[in-house]
């Protein structure tokens, strides 16, 4: 499996490119309580392993 990265801009352009507005981001990653359940998650607080974008456009008006 090939990882693609690409940056929170590509996404976020891309969005706004489609005529979307954005309401929200968040760079989810574990809690201090869930790295002390699980500490191999530690290594991975560099890079957040999810990124949320909450986005919205008005309906299209019908003509």
């Amino acid at each position: 499996m090939t990882k693609q990265h690409r940056t929170i801009s590509t996404y976020v352009n891309l969005l706004l490119a489609a005529g979307f507005h954005i309401l929200a981001i968040d760079e989810w990653g574990p809690s201090p309580a869930q790295i002390e359940e699980h500490p191999e998650w530690a290594s991975e607080l560099h890079r957040p392993p999810f990124l949320l974008i909450s986005a919205g456009r008005e309906p299209k008006n019908a003509a």
